[in-house]
């Protein structure tokens, strides 16, 4: 069974830890009004977490800023709210706040434009080569016998058994695939494997070979909203600097970093026609990329003497 490790999806998942890391990611959304300094919130969002003190409040027409300074009659939900900058903002109390920005996958068909006006959207462009592929190799032996579509393992004589890898020994069927752990975590124990057979205690195999490549990922990450341009420019400075490096590594080794290009304001027409504001970044990362395919390997050499005059 093939696997290339970190997959796009673990890679958009970095990138928009990163991106909540230092943009808004509070999980609050409700529709609502501010009066002078009084926020009144009229009702939540489905799917909406708590509001808390110190949330910023995002949304159209909201001064840049603004946060959550005091409870009132609400206290997470429905009710009114001191925030830190007077104004006047959506008088008939149906206009969407958020205490965060949403960052989803741009190219996905039938989903909806997210709810609140503070967004941003990641989408792939690029991922050319950087090296030339760097092989390695792993044996794996053990001891183990089928029953059904349980392999059991009994003894383990080199190497860790990965799910995915392919079961190699005489009498067992080809194309065995190890799919599942039952009682075993990489040694002894019981495995799922496809297919059902019956295979006898013996000597087997499930070795495989890495061969790791490092590319040049280019995503562009559209940010979209009243306050798209701070957010643009938060996130080009902080992807250049040491911060998004530890992000990153903590996110996975194999994901780093290298540069963002400079925001460029690009021209947006919604559904309905109307201009919304949007700031495009173009980031690139390197993504060392591991393949892993199965592999066998000469463990056991089986000598027969050859008589040299007869030739047998």
């Amino acid at each position: 069974m093939l696997t290339v490790t970190p997959s796009e999806s673990a890679i958009f998942a970095a990138l928009r830890s990163f991106l909540l890391s230092v943009l808004p990611a509070g999980q609050a959304q409700y529709k609502g009004s501010i009066a002078s300094n009084v926020l009144t919130v009229a009702s939540m969002l489905p799917g909406s977490a708590d509001i808390a003190l110190g949330d910023p409040v995002l949304g159209v027409d909201v001064a840049y800023g603004t946060y959550i300074s005091e409870f009132g009659t609400g206290t997470g939900s429905a009710g009114t709210y001191t925030v830190s900058i007077a104004q006047t903002v959506g008088a008939d109390a149906s206009q969407v706040l958020a205490s965060g920005v949403e960052v989803v996958q741009g190219q996905d068909n039938r989903v909806p434009e997210p709810a609140c006006a503070d967004y941003v959207t990641m989408t792939p462009l690029r991922r050319p080569r950087m090296s030339t592929n760097v092989d390695d190799d792993e044996d794996v032996t053990f001891t183990g016998s089928i029953v059904g579509s349980t392999l059991t393992v009994t003894e383990v004589k080199g190497g860790d058994i990965l799910i995915g890898s392919r079961v190699w020994a005489p009498g067992v069927a080809d194309g065995t695939v190890i799919v599942a752990p039952l009682t075993g975590s990489g040694g002894l124990g019981t495995y799922a494997v496809v297919p059902a057979q019956e295979v006898e205690s013996q000597s087997m195999a499930a070795g495989r070979r890495l061969a790791t490549e490092s590319v040049q990922m280019a995503i562009q990450v559209d940010v979209y909203g009243p306050n798209s341009g701070n957010f643009a420019q938060i996130v080009s400075a902080m992807f250049r600097d040491g911060y998004a490096v530890d992000q990153f590594a903590a996110s996975s080794p194999a994901i780093s970093p290298l540069y963002a290009d400079d925001p460029r304001q690009l021209a947006f027409s919604d559904g309905e026609q109307q201009y919304e504001n949007r700031w495009s970044i173009d980031v690139e990362l390197q993504i060392d990329q591991t393949i892993t395919v199965p592999q066998q390997f000469a463990d056991t050499l089986k000598v027969n003497v050859v008589n040299a005059a007869t030739g047998q």
